[in-house]
């Protein structure tokens, strides 16, 4: 059976998130929408203030009883603890907050693909720069581990192959 055709316009991208297009905390103009994943989304955004592009992850506080408290300390801690990181290999975070019921971070905008959508266009990592890759994260994820931040969602779409002019990046 064919696809129904609709009479409607397309959706835009403001009209695809209510993100799009505001003003966060008074600092952040949402542009697009770049990933969403199970806590939250990441756009592209500009820090008017500054004059630059950057990415803000927006999170979600957990529903039920008592556990929007305990997510309100938990990102308070690990965003200034995340904000203290300097490691090469890890996004640098620019600022963060709560702006009404929306929690956020703002960091480093990456460039490039992440590790798992260059392993589906090149397939396996030879074994040198495979063991580069691993080095890198580990070292990024050790600076993390002294400062008592457990990276919870680390996979290969989390773990980026940057190109950036002011440093090396991961897989670079």
């Amino acid at each position: 059976m064919p696809a129904r055709l609709s009479s409607r316009p397309p959706a835009t991208r403001a009209q695809e998130d209510p993100l799009v297009g505001r003003v966060l905390d008074g600092k952040f103009t949402i542009e697009a929408l770049i990933a969403r994943g199970a806590m939250g989304k990441v756009y592209r955004a500009n820090q008017g203030s500054l004059g630059r592009s950057c990415a803000v992850k927006v999170l979600t506080a957990p529903e039920g009883e008592g556990s929007e408290g305990e997510f309100h300390r938990r990102f308070l801690r690990e965003a200034s603890i995340g904000a203290k990181l300097t490691h090469p290999s890890t996004v640098t975070i620019f600022d963060y907050g709560v702006d009404g019921e929306l929690y956020y971070i703002a960091m480093e905008l990456l460039e490039g693909r992440t590790l798992a959508r260059m392993l589906r266009e090149e397939g396996p990592l030879d074994e040198a720069r495979a063991t580069h890759v691993a080095r890198q994260i580990c070292r990024s994820l050790r600076e993390a581990h002294t400062l008592g931040v457990v990276h919870r969602d680390l996979k290969p779409p989390t773990s980026s192959s940057w190109t950036a002019t002011r440093r090396k990046r991961a897989t670079s």
